[in-house]
């Protein structure tokens, strides 16, 4: 275990180092951010001395080296937009977006595992069908479209919810729904899956004849195993559907969160916070799988012995 760990540790280091190259250099690809200060009438002259007042204007090595010396400080630079540390910007995103994955990650897991038991333990019976018929459409219907669908219906027609801001747990329900729709079909698809699979082992027929009841044989042996491959499903989509996917929501929904700054950074090519905000994303990335695959060496002790 220890051996798995230390491997996995030195993996997560670098793939952060390939993050910040990444992030540093590609940001600047959308183009000098001196541009979109200028005001009408100005000259070269002008957009040579913004370019130099933010220290664009130096070869691209010699930034990197202070971005990267500044970044193990913790300095990610000032935003160019705001004028404050671009970290102390991100981090005010930070909680508006665990609040929305959060509560999306409840409803894959409040709905999504009774879901995917009940359709194994009914199998091609009308529960099963209707399931299965929400697990397809929950995996064709666009993101960006079904929250354009929820603001229709639930917000401008029926007037039962808000879909704008942040208005306590009444703001998060329109989309966290739309965030938790492609996750929650996948959940239910795998948990379907792993119990037929399950079911049907050796194991769970020996546990049969040994007269233990249905719901111990379900729950403690046909579900543990299926919740293997939901494990790593899981720890991938909370962080790159959850967190950073949550742009689209966050930006439809006009909701603050690490998203929408990454977004509008984009756009206003704010590098500081574009890199601040991608590099955090990434850090989250990087643990998100490195705790999968702990916990799935827990899960399978076959896994922990192959990786060692």
């Amino acid at each position: 275990m220890r051996e798995l760990v230390l491997k996995r540790v030195l993996l997560s280091l670098v793939t952060i180092i390939v993050l910040v190259v990444a992030v540093f250099f590609l940001g600047r690809l959308s183009g000098n951010p001196a541009v979109l200060f200028l005001r009408d009438g100005s000259t070269q002259e002008d957009l040579e001395r913004i370019t130099a007042a933010f220290g664009l204007d130096r070869p691209l090595p010699e930034q990197f080296v202070e971005f990267v010396s500044h970044a193990v400080r913790g300095d990610l630079g000032d935003s160019l937009r705001q004028r404050r540390p671009a970290i102390e910007v991100v981090f005010e995103g930070v909680i508006p977006t665990l609040q929305l994955a959060g509560t999306a990650l409840a409803l894959v897991l409040v709905l999504g595992v009774p879901l995917g038991i009940l359709a194994a333990l009914r199998r091609d019976r009308i529960s099963d069908r209707l399931i299965r018929f929400f697990v397809v459409l929950g995996q064709a219907i666009p993101n960006f479209w079904l929250a354009i669908m929820l603001i229709l219906i639930f917000g401008v027609w029926l007037k039962w919810l808000p879909f704008a801001g942040l208005e306590g747990w009444q703001g998060l329900v329109l989309p966290s729904v739309s965030l938790a729709m492609l996750p929650l079909a996948g959940v239910v698809r795998l948990i379907r899956a792993g119990m037929l699979e399950s079911l049907g082992e050796d194991y769970v027929e020996f546990a049969r004849s040994m007269g233990l009841r249905k719901r111990i044989i379900n729950l403690r042996f046909a579900l543990r195993n299926a919740l293997i491959p939901v494990v790593t499903y899981l720890g991938f989509t909370f962080v790159s559907s959850f967190l950073t996917g949550a742009v689209v929501a966050e930006v439809i929904f006009s909701r603050p969160g690490i998203g929408r700054l990454a977004y509008e950074a984009t756009v206003f090519r704010d590098f500081p916070v574009l890199q601040a905000a991608t590099l955090l994303a990434g850090g989250l990335f990087v643990l998100g799988n490195f705790l999968v695959d702990l916990s799935y060496a827990w899960l399978d002790p076959r896994t922990r012995e192959s990786q060692t």
